[in-house]
């Protein structure tokens, strides 16, 4: 009689602390459901408008060792977006989205650094600097001048992870331990604009052309659009 009282509680015991642990499992904080880039991002506002080149972008995620895209199954993301805009006064630019729903210490949002080097443009500046996209929103934002023997491509992009704003991968593996510890799986965003150039352009000139860009379409995006690029847990539109 002892012994099957014991085995009972032991049972209970472990039925417990199953339940617990079921209960304390990381869950997403944003659903897939709350994340339309095609409708979100308009094709056209303020000065810019998409337009059909024919470019072609620098893959979102790295590639194999023999030239192949990454394998569909550490694919990280859920949603991506990639268009080309034109401004009234003909400059163009290139714009890519890569939207994730659940990060995670082995597949999250990829850096464009080895994107680039892994696609035969060397990265020979890096640079962190503040970009205020409107009066009461500034990202951290990351400045890459990218070359080959042809064009070099200047890139200003940024990662959100959560409700904030990456700029280092330790940062991103921070971000997430410390959500993984409150039970929550955060999403996350690439946000890249570049433009591919000839060697002799000025660079400093393109990155003020990426700035405006970006600020104007901020501003277009509506609240929910907001939070897909910047603000995190503001996402839904719910």
């Amino acid at each position: 009689m002892i012994a099957h009282m014991r085995f009972l509680i032991a049972g209970l015991v472990l039925v417990g602390a199953s339940g617990l642990a079921y209960g304390l499992r990381p869950t997403p904080v944003v659903e897939l459901r709350d994340v339309d880039l095609e409708r979100q991002i308009p094709s056209s506002f303020g000065s810019w408008h998409e337009v059909r080149t024919g470019q072609v972008q620098v893959d979102l995620a790295p590639r194999g060792e023999n030239g192949e895209p990454e394998a569909t199954l550490i694919w990280p993301y859920d949603k991506t977006l990639t268009r080309v805009y034109k401004r009234a006064d003909g400059q163009t630019l290139m714009l890519a989205l890569a939207w994730g729903s659940k990060q995670r210490q082995e597949i999250k949002v990829h850096r464009p650094e080895l994107c680039y080097a892994g696609q035969g443009l060397r990265v020979v500046e890096h640079r962190n600097t503040p970009l205020e996209l409107s009066s009461g929103t500034q990202v951290v934002a990351t400045r890459l001048l990218t070359k080959n023997n042809a064009r070099m491509e200047p890139v200003t992009y940024w990662i959100r992870i959560g409700d904030k704003i990456s700029f280092s991968a330790w940062q991103s593996r921070i971000q997430i331990l410390q959500e993984g510890l409150h039970g929550r799986i955060p999403d996350g965003i690439l946000v890249r604009v570049s433009q591919a150039l000839p060697l002799e352009a000025r660079v400093e000139e393109s990155y003020a052309v990426q700035d405006d860009f970006l600020k104007q379409l901020y501003a277009a995006v509506d609240t929910a659009g907001k939070g897909v690029l910047v603000n995190g847990r503001q996402v839904s539109a719910q």
